[in-house]
């Protein structure tokens, strides 16, 4: 191993477990949220927006989970959730979603930069 693979090696490692954890803390988070009102919502009571907005829920934490193995899929599944969960607040109220919604990016994200580093230098980790 020479001194560009030590300098290589934290880059991707660092972003993919970064992702990692950075999409057990959101999980860990909504289900906390969930849990403190009560549960989860009856869908069939919600108007369809709400309901677009939850798949495109379970669309991004589908993409986490399928990002531990594969990033770059699981990091565009994930913002592809986050797109529907968009367009279902777009169509209803005019604008995107606010609030901490735009945190669920971030493994999404740290996912795919992990994933480019990774293609671009070789696997740095022993999971990759």
């Amino acid at each position: 191993m020479n001194a560009r693979d030590r300098l290589r090696l934290p880059h991707s490692c660092g972003y993919l477990w970064a992702a990692r954890a950075a999409a057990v803390i959101l999980a860990l988070f909504v289900l906390a949220l969930a849990i403190g009102h009560g549960g989860l919502p009856s869908l069939a009571e919600q108007p369809w927006s709400v309901r677009v907005i939850f798949l495109g829920g379970a669309v991004v934490f589908a993409g986490y989970a399928i990002g531990w193995r594969a990033p770059a899929v699981g990091g565009w599944i994930g913002l592809a959730g986050l797109a529907v969960m968009n367009a279902g607040e777009w169509a209803a109220n005019g604008r995107p979603l606010g609030g901490v919604f735009p945190l669920l990016a971030v493994p999404c994200v740290l996912y795919l930069i992990g994933a480019w580093l990774v293609r671009r230098h070789g696997p740095g980790c022993p999971v990759d």
